[in-house]
Formats: C-alpha cells, structure tokens, sequence
C-alpha cells in the first residue's frame, strides 16, 4: 500500500522535529556540564587558596622575604644545611622566621645562624614551595580556575620590591625539574608584564 503524500510529509515534519527536540536537549545538556565544570573549577580554586592562607603563619612569610634576600652562595649553604652568615639589617626576619635565640647569634655586623636555625629555615623554605608547586600544578592542567589562581598569585612576582619566590633558593633546589608549575607560572607572569607594561588581569 502506497502511502498518501500528506502522510509522508507529516511523518517527515515529526522526525525533524524529534531531530530538533534532541539537537536543543543535548546543547542545554552540554551548557550545563560547562556550567557545572566552571563551576567546579571556581571552588577548587578558592578551597586551594583558603589552604594556602592557612599555610601563611608570619615565620612562613617572614622565611621567605628573608630567604628572597640571600645571595647564591648563602641560599646554597642553606639547601645544603650549612651555617649561613648574613647582615645584622636583616635581624627582624632572622627573629620573625626562627624566633628562638638558640638557632643563631649576633656577631658584629653579621648573624650566624647556625645549624639547626638553617635546618628549619630550609623546612620552611622546602613546605612552602611544595604547597605553592601543587597551587601552581592544578592552574597549570585547568584543575582549578586559572584567573582566580592567577589574581590571588600574581604578587609573588615584583622585582621592584625583590618578591621572586625565593629564586636563588629554587634554583639549587633543582628549578625547573623540582617546581615545573611554579617556574611556568612566572614565566607567564614575566611575559604578562613585558608585553603589557603590568600584570594582565586573565592569566589566560
């Protein structure tokens, strides 16, 4: 039986329609996994930075503006836990990042901090970068939300003020092969501020 005309036609309409119903499910479908992903991401990103803000006691910070300002040969002593002799200008760190008299002394214009000042100024130096390098890792692979990540780190970088994530210090530690994330991240960061004369605000 040879169907009528109309009946083709309908039929047709009726399976593009389908067609259409299906097409407009699976794009709000894929919106929504996009949404709930960014979503995601945004969350991680501020669960990783309310972590690192505990991280951040004054030792910590007080480690690293002191450890940024070590030649190579110190921070090299340093990584090899070796007695490091510095400038006596830089007593209040000494005091805000070991605090305990026992880990070094004054000696005319210098300080010696001895051997177990150096064993927890390399401690603090180390956990520091590890949990910096896991921040950096997860902008790095899009885990979490990269302009959040980027917005709340960009301050690591400013040779103006001498913030370079304790540079001497990472490079004896091995660079690029022990903290890939980080080295990417100023790199990004160095390329931000040449091509647009300051800190971008995407980090894209």
């Amino acid at each position: 039986m040879i169907e009528p005309d109309w009946v083709i036609a309908i039929s047709s309409v009726v399976s593009l329609c389908v067609i259409f119903f299906l097409y407009i499910q699976n794009q709000l479908l894929l919106k929504q996994y996009k949404e709930d992903h960014e979503r995601s991401r945004r969350e991680k990103a501020v669960e990783m930075i309310i972590k690192w803000t505990e991280l951040l006691r004054k030792e910590t910070s007080s480690t690293r503006k002191l450890i940024e300002s070590l030649d190579s040969n110190q921070a090299s002593n340093l990584f090899n836990e070796k007695i490091i002799n510095i400038s006596r200008d830089l007593k209040m760190l000494v005091h805000s990042s070991l605090g305990d008299e026992i880990f070094f002394k004054e000696t005319g214009s210098m300080i010696e901090i001895n051997e177990k000042g150096v064993s927890k100024l390399r401690w603090l130096a180390v956990q520091y970068l590890n949990s910096l390098e896991s921040i950096m890792i997860a902008w790095r692979h899009n885990i979490a939300d990269r302009t959040i990540i980027y917005e709340q780190f960009k301050y690591l970088f400013d040779p103006e003020i001498g913030s370079n994530v304790m540079a001497s210090f990472r490079r004896v530690a091995g660079g690029r092969a022990s903290f890939p994330a980080i080295e990417d991240f100023l790199d990004h960061l160095k390329k931000e501020k040449n091509t647009s004369g300051g800190l971008g605000p995407t980090g894209k």
